[in-house]
């Protein structure tokens, strides 16, 4: 499996550098301690970075990417300060020079075996150059793009809201899938760090996982992947929970309860965007752990996720890491068609627009009225 990992903006570059962090390079102690610890692999030779930004700190500030792997656009038009969350500049600054980002994706075509695109939705790069680099990737690469777009919380500022959902529009016309987290979903209730670094935490958690069990195990493979995310008839988002082998117990019940958790999000985070999992078409199902706790258990996590979701196409497989003390189930769901995320996104979106046009009409007639204040005056001129 060769994957060309791009991150976009600020939130996606550094989703990306977390990716590319092995745990004594700074994994937070407190995840350590919540979720454990397992053997980890270099995997950096199945995945090639490449870090699109229009802010020379946040590029400077990457821990794990070589400055060959980095690029900053909008040298004159964000002068390697950002966007300022404007939506508009990001798309014009990556129109205009996306021809050094096209040249980057020509040394790695017919290498990768596709092409995933991290960034946020909300943000000024994020959101505005990620549909531009989208198109040119699925050009020049000829693999399929995926995105792992996160979401907004309602509660973040009204501008990130009313950017994500203009590129939400722009980008489900550029990319062959796309992976939604919503940071609605991840609280610091389950883990005491901040949202944006468990969103990194879980997303890195789940593809390097994926790249491990089809380079160590050769269970999966990219196929798995572009299978399960093929057509694009819905959005998708992916769920991992894990537990030491020592709280779960004899015999096979804790498989329902780990997919309980992971689905459901019962006793648990669950997936990564509030939607009815129920409609989902398809999933890439991984169990990772010690064979003696993990073998022949497949058959019945897949059985238990067919009779929740009748008719779903189940792929995937069990990944047996010996001395691990940790069971992992990591599941990608695809093809989901209703996203209360979503629904409520743009729900609040109209809300902001109408308070915008409210607020504009009445800065108006203020304007009108304080005009009209001097055409009215009998003040005669002094001079």
């Amino acid at each position: 499996m060769q994957i060309l990992a791009i991150g976009v903006g600020g939130a996606g570059i550094r989703m990306l550098d977390f990716l590319l962090h092995r745990p004594e390079e700074g994994v937070l102690e407190k995840f350590k301690e919540t979720f454990g610890t397992r053997k980890y692999f270099d995997y950096k030779d199945s995945l090639t970075p490449l870090a699109v930004d229009t802010s020379r700190p946040h590029l400077e500030n990457l821990k794990s990417i070589e400055e060959k792997d980095k690029i900053l656009i909008g040298k004159y038009d964000a002068k390697g300060h950002g966007t300022g969350s404007d939506i508009s500049l990001g798309e014009r600054i990556a129109e205009k020079e996306i021809d050094r980002i096209e040249t980057k994706l020509q040394d790695v075509a017919g290498q990768v075996d596709f092409c995933l695109i991290m960034h946020s939705l909300g943000g000024g790069t994020g959101g505005g150059a990620t549909p531009v680099i989208s198109e040119v990737a699925r050009r020049v690469l000829e693999v399929p793009v995926y995105t792992v777009s996160i979401l907004p919380s309602l509660e973040e500022s009204n501008i990130y809201i009313l950017n994500a959902v203009d590129a939400m529009k722009s980008v489900l016309g550029k990319v062959d899938g796309v992976i939604l987290v919503d940071n609605g979903v991840v609280t610091e209730k389950i883990v005491k760090i901040p949202i944006y670094e468990q969103v990194n935490l879980y997303v890195s958690r789940f593809v390097r996982t994926l790249v491990r069990a089809s380079v160590e195990s050769g269970i999966i493979g990219s196929s798995s992947v572009i299978g399960t995310m093929s057509p694009f008839d819905g959005v998708s988002t992916i769920g991992n929970v894990s537990s030491g082998i020592n709280k779960l117990g004899k015999g096979k019940k804790w498989i329902s309860f780990l997919m309980n958790k992971v689905i459901k999000g019962k006793g648990g985070l669950g997936l990564l965007l509030n939607c009815d999992y129920k409609t989902a078409q398809r999933a890439l199902l991984l169990i990772v752990g010690p064979p003696e706790k993990v073998a022949d258990t497949f058959h019945d996590a897949r059985e238990w996720l067919q009779n929740q979701i009748p008719g779903i196409a189940v792929r995937g497989g069990e990944y047996h890491v010996p001395n691990s003390t940790q069971v992992e189930i990591g599941v990608l769901l695809s093809g989901l068609t209703e996203v209360t995320a979503i629904k409520e996104l743009y729900k609040r979106a109209k809300e902001i627009t109408e308070v915008i046009r409210e607020k504009k009409e009445e800065l108006k007639v203020r304007k009108e009225e304080f005009i009209k204040l001097f055409e009215e005056s009998d003040i005669e001129p002094l001079f």
